[in-house]
């Protein structure tokens, strides 16, 4: 018993290093939401959603102050919510795959070194 009470501060060290932030919120990801203007990610998230496979849906909603963005795969479907500035993060929602968010991350990047 005692050799497990000594290891629970590793564990909570381990545990603590982990990144639990979502994507949006991490660098550099975080960094080119707040540059870009929201007509801009609402596009690139269309894009990177219909890349990763999902069938975006072309007619957005509202809501809470938010911009929809919204795809469907198989019997899944995802939303992305798309805030205007200055609220971060500023998108929340959307599908739980890398492809999509580094797609994301590289489509709203590659838009802001060409200007």
């Amino acid at each position: 018993m005692t050799t497990q009470l000594r290891l629970l501060p590793l564990a909570l060290v381990a545990l603590g290093s982990c990144s639990l932030q979502p994507p949006a919120l991490q660098s550099p990801l975080r960094d080119e939401l707040a540059a870009a203007d929201s007509a801009s990610i609402e596009s690139a998230t269309r894009d990177c959603l219909a890349h990763a496979g999902w069938k975006v849906d072309p007619i957005g909603g509202v809501a809470g102050g938010a911009n929809l963005v919204t795809g469907y795969k198989a019997k899944q479907q995802t939303t992305v919510y798309v805030y205007p500035p200055p609220t971060s993060p500023r998108i929340t929602g959307g599908p739980d795959e890398d492809a999509f968010w580094d797609c994301l991350g590289g489509a709203l990047g590659a838009g802001r070194k060409k200007k």
